[in-house]
């Protein structure tokens, strides 16, 4: 995807005439936290008795020539080309997997699904970036599926009933876990002459809405809005 082209978004809702049914997010700021978040995605607070899971963001490790992650008793180091190398740091032993891809790779959010390793990352060719979301059994270091996100700037996915919900460059979508495969996505979000959609910071998952937030220059959020079930594109909010 080259990020200097600019596109025009799907939908635009004007704030006057609002759907009462539908949170703002002064609405969800009043909701009560949930006690099994493991992490929280500032400014919003999510209803209790529900499992979400926050996939780990990966940094730089101290050699700068790879990310580095540690969780559930191992560390993750993911090198330019796609190359991950999983470390025991109980006994020191070591695995080694290949992503699908030989371009740099910039970013990453990883966790561990069923034993298996899930991985969210942007690579780069210097010109270009896209992302993906793969899955890798850490037995046999075998690919169980690699779905493309087309977009780069990913953020902070998050994990919900074994769908996980995605956003990139001017890009939001919805996939199942077992599969692979979208249940949902939107693309071309990005607004030029507002700088919307860039990036997003936040999502709210409601038991009907999926709220999509991408907080703009002034400080102001920015919304897509998803019916959770059907994929609708209920609207966009600037």
């Amino acid at each position: 995807m080259n990020r200097f082209i600019p596109v025009c978004f799907l939908l635009v809702i004007c704030g006057c005439g609002r759907d009462s049914s539908l949170p703002d997010s002064q609405d969800i700021k009043k909701q009560p936290s949930s006690t099994q978040v493991a992490a929280e995605l500032d400014p919003l607070r999510y209803k209790p008795n529900t499992d979400y899971a926050y996939p780990k963001l990966a940094d730089m490790s101290e050699n700068e020539d790879s990310l580095l992650v540690t969780f559930n008793g191992y560390k993750y180091y993911i090198f330019g080309k796609g190359a991950v190398i999983e470390k025991n740091i109980h006994d020191n032993s070591l695995k080694k997997f290949q992503l699908q891809t030989e371009l740099f790779v910039e970013n990453a959010y990883l966790h561990h699904l069923d034993g298996d390793l899930l991985i969210y990352y942007t690579d780069t060719d210097g010109e270009n970036a896209g992302s993906a979301v793969e899955l890798i059994n850490r037995e046999t270091g075998k690919i169980k599926y690699s779905s493309r996100v087309n977009g780069f700037n990913l953020g902070q996915p998050i994990i919900v009933d074994g769908e996980t919900f995605i956003t990139a460059f001017g890009f939001v979508g919805k996939v199942d876990l077992r599969t692979g495969n979208y249940d949902w996505k939107f693309d071309n979000l990005y607004s030029n002459e507002h700088s919307s959609f860039n990036s997003f910071d936040s999502i709210y998952v409601g038991k009907d809405t999926v709220i999509f937030f991408s907080e703009h220059h002034s400080g102001k959020k920015d919304m897509v809005l998803v019916a959770n079930e059907s994929g609708q594109l209920l609207g966009i909010k600037k």
